[in-house]
């Protein structure tokens, strides 16, 4: 196997070094990217996203808010369709503990709740309802690549990695 001849391969089976390359490689190709070609991306996605028959009928949805620095796919206007349906719209957090990091969902009821509390990422309150295993019926997750297969590539810092298995083992 060559250093990016990944696409057959589950991401977990490779070693850190050929992640590491190839983080390295998707982030230079999202930098990139025009921010023209960013949002058609977006629009894309949460098209293909919005025909997804588990999405209609999900009644609690995790999502992401975009890392801009990282060009992170945009879910907004994912967001506000899901909130004119009434769905409940819960966000990542993680909050500072003796031992590392408390990691988690939390709902918000408007996107301006949302803020930058000392990670990359726009988080909810830290008094917003938790997600409780079971709450969420679906979790979209932001990923750096991907292979055909859906094996994720993440940014390398293992919060879904933490964090899904609380919600859905």
């Amino acid at each position: 196997m060559s250093r990016f001849d990944w696409q057959d391969e589950k991401l977990s089976e490779l070693g850190p070094r050929v992640k590491k390359t190839l983080r390295a490689r998707m982030r230079a190709t999202r930098r990139a990217l025009p921010a023209a070609a960013l949002a058609a991306r977006s629009a894309r996605i949460v098209h293909a996203l919005s025909g997804i028959e588990a999405l209609r009928r999900a009644r609690a949805v995790g999502l992401f808010w975009p890392i801009e620095a990282h060009s992170e796919v945009d879910l907004r206007l994912l967001d506000a369709e899901l909130e004119g349906r009434g769905v409940a719209r819960y966000y990542p957090f993680m909050d500072p503990s003796d031992k590392g990091h408390v990691t988690g969902f939390r709902r918000i009821g408007r996107t301006a709740e949302l803020e930058l509390r000392g990670q990359e990422f726009a988080e909810p309150p830290r008094d917003a309802q938790l997600a409780l295993r079971g709450d969420l019926d679906l979790i979209i997750v932001p990923a750096l690549g991907a292979t055909p297969e859906g094996h994720r590539l993440g940014f390398g810092s293992g919060f879904y990695d933490a964090t899904l298995p609380d919600h859905c083992p």
